[in-house]
């Protein structure tokens, strides 16, 4: 019998293991690989998805956030606090 060797580059490696505790503990760590792996494409998946509308919400925040940021500092350079006090005091009445 002629046996050839294959042409096609194996994708997977094969091992002899004969005692059951290695077998048990590498059967378990390429269980928790294949999840990692699984869980790591399913999350870029979501991101592929869903990622111009992340950074659009993202950059809508940070714009808010630093709109936020002047109109305090605008209020603590202009405006004592008096009275925004009274002000809010002569609404109410």
């Amino acid at each position: 019998m002629d046996v050839t060797k294959p042409t096609v580059k194996l994708k997977t490696m094969t091992y002899n293991i004969k005692d059951n505790n290695i077998i048990k503990i590498f059967n378990e760590m390429t269980n928790w690989s294949k999840n990692v792996y699984n869980s790591a494409i399913y999350c870029y998946s979501i991101y592929k998805l869903y990622k111009n509308d992340i950074y659009y919400e993202l950059y809508e925040y940070i714009k808010n956030l630093e709109e936020y940021k002047q109109l305090v500092e605008y209020l603590k350079n202009n405006c004592y606090v008096e009275d925004i006090k009274k002000e809010k005091e002569n609404i109410t009445n």
